[in-house]
């Protein structure tokens, strides 16, 4: 016979196996319908859930949003791994790849990233925070970029900081009006304006 503890985790283990089917319901409906066009039931119904077993697990949209940038960053932090430990990526080419890849994920969740951008109190200190994140690591890799000749030698930390600032300022030009942006072209807008330049062909500088 279950105990009343036994069937508790029984019931716990059942809503957390649900959890990637409420994201990714949640996660299809935000793309089609938008944050606002979102309902909880509509999140219930697509998962297979009632409304109450579903906000047994979340209490709200919001706390699915959060959950869902969570993932989001978890699959941001899967691509630099798989990028950086290819064997057959060059530094450079692995910067390159690493944005290609995070730009086209970006792009297809464009209405989720978008929601969770427009409710931050603050997207400028949270937008900087990330970028912190993550300076080192790409400040290492240009400048095995720049030592292995793939790039003229410059001062990585000032690429670096330019192309951040190139990326942030389209994705907050995509916040501030929905719809212009769109993030697979930011590969492109930043080789051509910053990596272009300094490009190495064949050796020669």
């Amino acid at each position: 016979m279950r105990t009343s503890a036994g069937k508790k985790i029984f019931h716990d283990r059942g809503l957390k196996e649900c959890r990637p089917r409420i994201l990714s319901a949640a996660n299809d409906l935000i793309s089609e319908f938008g944050f606002e066009g979102t309902t909880m039931r509509m999140v219930a119904d697509k998962s297979g859930l009632s409304v109450e077993k579903l906000k047994a697990e979340y209490s709200d949209k919001q706390q699915i949003l959060n959950e869902l940038i969570g993932f989001h960053l978890d699959v941001y932090e899967g691509i630099r791994i798989f990028t950086r430990t290819n064997p057959d990526f060059s530094p450079l080419q692995s910067f390159q790849r690493e944005w290609e890849l995070m730009c086209e994920h970006m792009n297809n969740n464009q209405e989720t990233l978008l929601a969770y951008l427009q409710n931050q109190s603050n997207i400028a200190s949270w937008i900087w925070d990330r970028i912190n994140q993550l300076r080192s690591q790409d400040i290492e890799l240009l400048e095995k970029a720049c030592a292995l000749r793939e790039l003229s030698r410059v001062n990585a930390a000032s690429l670096e900081a330019v192309i951040y600032g190139t990326l942030w300022s389209l994705i907050f030009e995509f916040v501030q009006e929905p719809g212009r942006a769109n993030f697979t072209v930011i590969p492109g807008k930043v080789s051509s304006m910053v990596l272009a330049p300094l490009i190495l062909r064949d050796g020669v500088n």
